[in-house]
C-alpha cells in the first residue's frame, strides 16, 4: 500500500509538517445526513466509543474513528491528552502486522472539535474471515500465527502492552499478502494500550476510550443517526445499545487473563494469556472456547502437522495459569515462524541463569564469611589491646596508690622537714604536724653551742695552758642529749 510507505518513511508530500496533525479538509470520500452525522452506510464499525467509518486520504483509502460526542475533550484535559497519547502510541509503530497510522485531526473547518484518529483501511476482522472456507487451510493457518505472533513481539519489544487482544482487533489486510500468498494479519485498535514505562499509575488510554458525556449529549446519542424515532422505536434502539455495550464487556471477558478478570493491572504476561486464546480460535476453526480445561485437551491432541502442532503447543504455554510460566511475546514468535518449542531452550537458560547467580551468591557469601572472620581478628587483636591497657592502667593505679600511701602532709612546724603520711607525727593546735619527738632547730641548736663551749672538750681552756683541772684532763660536764627522729 503506497500511503503506508509514504506515511512511514515521512515523504513530505505525504506527511503533514507539523507530525501527525492531519487537516479535516484533506478527509474526503464520506457523507453526513441531515443531523450532522456521519452516514451509516460509510460505517466500519461501531462501539461504545464511537464509530468507524471509510474515508479517503490523498487519494488513498483510510479508516477514521470518530468518538460519539467530541466535544468532551474540549472541556475533559484527561481525554484531550489521552488522544494526543494514543496519536504519540500509533506514530512510535511500523510493522507489517500492525495497522499503519495515517494521522489525527483535532478540529473540522469551523474549528469545531472532531478527535479523529485515522489510519489504512484494511479488510475484515479475523473472526469475519476464519468463517470463510478458504481460511480452514493449514497453510493459511500458520501464515496468520506467524503474523500474529511477530505483530505482539514487535508492540512488547515497543514497550507496548496492548490491553484488548482478541480477534475482531486483528485485521486482515485487502491488498498484502505473504509470499505465500497467505494472509498478513495487523493488529488494531490502540484505545486501552498503555507503555509499560509510563509514569501513570492508570491503563495508558483507559479514561479516553468511554469519554463522560453530558445527559444532553447522551440523550441526543442514544438513537445514533435515527433522531426521528419516538415511542417503542426509540426504545428499541436504547434496548439494542444496551445489549451492545453488555455484548462487548463479556467479549472482553472471553479473551481476557485470569488475574486481569481479578482487577490486577496489564502486563506483558496478560496480553500473551489473551494471544493464546486467539491462536487456538485460528487453529480450532474459529470456536470460542472459554474452558480452559477443554481447551487445553483439545490442544493436546492437535497433531495434523508440525505447523499446527506447534501453534497448539505454543497456544498451551501462553494459557498458563501464573502470569510467570507464560513465555515473551518474542519467544512465541521465533518458535512459530522455526516450528520448534524454543521455549524449552530458553528454559535451560534460565536455569543456566539461575545456576550462575546462585554461584555468585556462594561466592560473595564466602567473601562475607572471610570478610566477618576479618572482623573477628580483629576485634580479637582489640580485645588483647584493650586489656593490656587495663593492666597498664592497673598497674599506674597501683603506682598512685603507693605514692598516695607517701602523701605528703606538711612540713614539721619544728625542724621544717617534710612530713609523710607513713612517718609518726603530732598534728599542732594550729593545723600544722611537727614530727614526733621533734626538739626544734632552736633546741638542737643550743645543744650543739653548749657542747662547743665546754673547756678541754674541743677547745683549750680561756688563757692558754693547761689551767683549771690539771694537764690532760678534761672538765667533766654532765650534758643531756636528744636525738631528733
Amino acid at each position: 500500500m503506497t500511503l503506508i510507505c509514504c506515511v512511514t518513511a515521512g515523504n513530505e508530500e505525504t506527511l503533514p509538517k507539523d507530525g501527525w496533525n492531519l487537516k479535516y479538509e484533506d478527509i474526503v470520500g464520506f457523507n453526513r445526513d441531515r443531523n450532522g452525522k456521519i452516514k451509516r452506510s460509510f460505517w466500519l464499525g461501531s462501539g461504545s466509543f464511537g464509530i468507524v467509518f471509510s474515508a479517503t486520504y490523498m487519494g488513498h483509502p483510510v479508516a477514521v474513528k470518530e468518538p460519539h460526542d467530541a466535544s468532551t475533550f474540549e472541556t475533559d484535559s484527561t481525554l484531550k491528552r489521552g488522544f494526543a497519547r494514543e496519536a504519540d502510541a500509533f506514530d512510535r509503530l511500523n510493522h507489517p502486522n500492525v495497522v499503519a497510522f495515517v494521522g489525527a485531526v483535532r478540529y473540522d473547518v469551523d474549528a469545531e472539535p472532531c478527535y479523529w484518529i485515522v489510519t489504512e483501511r484494511l479488510g475484515e476482522t479475523l473472526d469475519s474471515y476464519l468463517e470463510k472456507a478458504a481460511a480452514k487451510d493449514a497453510l493459511k493457518k500458520y501464515e496468520l500465527s506467524v503474523g500474529m505472533a511477530e505483530g505482539l513481539a514487535y508492540l512488547h519489544l515497543n514497550k507496548l502492552i496492548h490491553d484488548d487482544v482478541k480477534p475482531c482487533h486483528i485485521m486482515i489486510s485487502e491488498t498484502e499478502f505473504t509470499s505465500k500468498g497467505g494472509p498478513i494479519p495487523k493488529f488494531i485498535d490502540f484505545g486501552l494500550s498503555k507503555f509499560k514505562d509510563d509514569d501513570d499509575d492508570d491503563d495508558f488510554l483507559h479514561s479516553a476510550r468511554r469519554p463522560q458525556r453530558k445527559p444532553e449529549v447522551e440523550k441526543e446519542m442514544r438513537s445514533f443517526d435515527h433522531t426521528e424515532l419516538d415511542g417503542a422505536e426509540r426504545m428499541e434502539e436504547d434496548r439494542k445499545r444496551a445489549q451492545q455495550l453488555l455484548m462487548e464487556a463479556l467479549e472482553k471477558m472471553d479473551w481476557m487473563a485470569p488475574e486481569k478478570i481479578q482487577g490486577q493491572k496489564s502486563t506483558f504476561a496478560s496480553d500473551v494469556f489473551s494471544f493464546g486464546l486467539v491462536l487456538a480460535y485460528v487453529h480450532t476453526d474459529g470456536q470460542k472456547i472459554r474452558d480452559l480445561l477443554k481447551l487445553r485437551d483439545i490442544l493436546q491432541k492437535v497433531s495434523d502437522s508440525d505447523d499446527a502442532y506447534i501453534c497448539a503447543q505454543m497456544s498451551l504455554k501462553c494459557i498458563g495459569d501464573l502470569p510467570s510460566s507464560r513465555p515473551s511475546a518474542s519467544v512465541i514468535a521465533q518458535s512459530v515462524a522455526a516450528k520448534k518449542d524454543l521455549t524449552k531452550i530458553v528454559e535451560v537458560e534460565k536455569i543456566v541463569e539461575v545456576e550462575k547467580i546462585v554461584e555468585v551468591e556462594k561466592i560473595i557469601e564466602v567473601e562475607k564469611i572471610v570478610e566477618v572472620e576479618k572482623i573477628v581478628e580483629v576485634e580479637k587483636i582489640v580485645e588483647v589491646e584493650k586489656i593490656v591497657e587495663v593492666e597498664k592502667i592497673v598497674e599506674v593505679e597501683k603506682i598512685v596508690e603507693k605514692f598516695e600511701t607517701l602523701a605528703l602532709k606538711g612540713s614539721c612546724s619544728g625542724c621544717g622537714n617534710p612530713v609523710y603520711s607513713n612517718q609518726e607525727r603530732v598534728q599542732q593546735p594550729d593545723g600544722s604536724y611537727r614530727h614526733a619527738g621533734c626538739v626544734g632547730v632552736a633546741a638542737a641548736a643550743a645543744g650543739n653551742a653548749a657542747a662547743q663551749n665546754v673547756p678541754g672538750f674541743g677547745q683549750p681552756p680561756a688563757g692558754g695552758g693547761f689551767g683549771g683541772g690539771g694537764f690532760g684532763q678534761p672538765q667533766q660536764v654532765a650534758l643531756s642529749w636528744q636525738t631528733v627522729a
